[in-house]
């Protein structure tokens, strides 16, 4: 079958398409879960046993976007995760305040300074008292080791988490 179409027709396609898929990104990204409240989330870790895993990222970052789409998504959509950790995502970029473990209000940027952030994405494994159970994942490599190092992660959080509970 041949298109008879105008290149100007299919140039319009092409824009609305690359908008839609735009559009479909930020909402995607809008929909991740923000880590807000540290304090709550950290008394749910000590009763359940589950690591926090929490996500640093930077608007501007495109190794960020990768994560958020090749890891973070993911992990969300299988369902194998959600239910032994807690998982949020802390922008720096977005000015809102958090409430850390020790139920105080703090910046991101501050949050993120007390754990030695310098590169986004860093991926954090904390305690229910805001502890390091971890060393943070600091940007990206090839994704599939990327998922290998996070479970080795996770696993060993959720083992430090049970013996302490």
């Amino acid at each position: 079958m041949v298109l008879n179409m105008r290149p100007q027709r299919i140039s319009g396609c092409f824009k609305t398409l690359t908008i839609w898929l735009c559009l479909a990104g930020l909402a995607q990204a809008a929909d991740l879960p923000h880590a807000r409240d540290l304090k709550d989330w950290g008394e749910k870790a000590r009763k359940e046993a589950r690591p926090i895993v929490v996500v640093i990222v930077r608007e501007d970052c495109p190794f960020c976007r990768l994560l958020e789409e090749e890891v973070i998504w993911p992990m969300i959509r299988s369902g194998d995760y959600l239910s032994h950790i807690s998982l949020g995502l802390i922008d720096l970029d977005d000015g809102e305040l958090l409430r850390d473990f020790d139920g105080k209000m703090k910046s991101t940027t501050t949050f993120a300074d007390q754990y030695g952030v310098w590169l986004t994405p860093t991926v954090l494994f904390l305690g229910p008292e805001g502890e390091q159970l971890e060393k943070p994942l600091v940007g990206t490599r090839l994704i599939d080791y990327y998922w290998f190092d996070l479970d080795e992660a996770i696993a060993s959080g959720r083992k430090q988490l049970a013996e302490k509970y």
